[in-house]
């Protein structure tokens, strides 16, 4: 992926909401005890590669 010229974005497959008091973004459907619990639990947001 180091030598490609564009990086092309795929739309999401699945609806997200906002959740909890910072409106933490969360699939209800795939995630239902987690969009309840957002706000007792740790969501790391950050990817680190040295592929790009």
């Amino acid at each position: 992926t180091s030598g490609q010229k564009s990086f092309p974005c795929v739309a999401p497959m699945f609806e997200f909401e906002r959740f909890g008091k910072h409106g933490t973004w969360v699939n209800k459907d795939l995630l239902p005890h987690t969009a309840g619990i957002v706000d007792d639990i740790t969501i790391i947001r950050s990817v680190n590669t040295e592929a790009i």
